[in-house]
C-alpha cells in the first residue's frame, strides 16, 4: 500500500516537470560490447552513454518509460527492437534519420563512422510534435 502511494506521489512529480526523453549514445564500442556504461537523470529525462570496447551491454535500468506532459506515461517497449530498426538503417547507410514506434513513439538518430559515435533520442510523440520534430 505504501509502495503504492509512494509510486503515485513520484508520477504526479514527474508529470509536473514536463517531458522527458531518453538518449543512448554509443562511442568506440568492440564487437562485444563495452568498457564503460554510464547512466545519468536529469530530472526525467536519462542519458545512458556507452564507450570503449569491451563485453558489457550497453543497457541501463531507467531505459522503458517516458513520462509525458499531463502525466501520461508511455512505454518504450521493446528497446532492442528500436536499436535493431537504427542498425537496419544504418546497414542501408542512412547515417541520420528517424522513425515513429507504434503510434507513441519518435526516434531519431545519427551516426558518426569517423568517430564511431552513435546517438539515438527516443521521444513521446506527443513530445515530438511539441518540440517541433515532427
Amino acid at each position: 500500500m505504501i509502495k503504492s502511494l509512494l509510486l503515485g506521489i513520484a508520477l504526479t512529480l514527474f508529470s509536473f516537470s514536463g517531458f522527458s526523453w531518453t538518449k543512448i549514445i554509443k562511442e568506440n564500442g568492440g564487437f562485444l560490447g563495452y568498457k564503460t556504461v554510464t547512466e545519468s537523470t536529469s530530472g526525467p529525462n536519462t542519458i545512458l552513454a556507452c564507450t570503449d570496447p569491451r563485453r558489457t551491454k550497453c543497457k541501463g535500468n531507467s531505459i522503458g518509460v517516458l513520462i509525458e506532459s499531463g502525466g501520461e506515461i508511455v512505454a518504450i517497449g521493446d528497446y532492442d527492437a528500436i536499436e535493431e530498426e537504427v542498425m537496419r538503417l544504418l546497414t542501408d547507410e542512412n547515417t541520420s534519420g528517424s522513425f515513429y514506434v507504434g503510434t507513441t513513439l519518435y526516434v531519431t538518430y545519427s551516426y558518426n563512422a569517423d568517430a564511431g559515435r552513435l546517438v539515438m533520442e527516443i521521444y513521446s510523440l506527443y513530445e515530438a510534435q511539441t518540440l517541433g520534430l515532427i
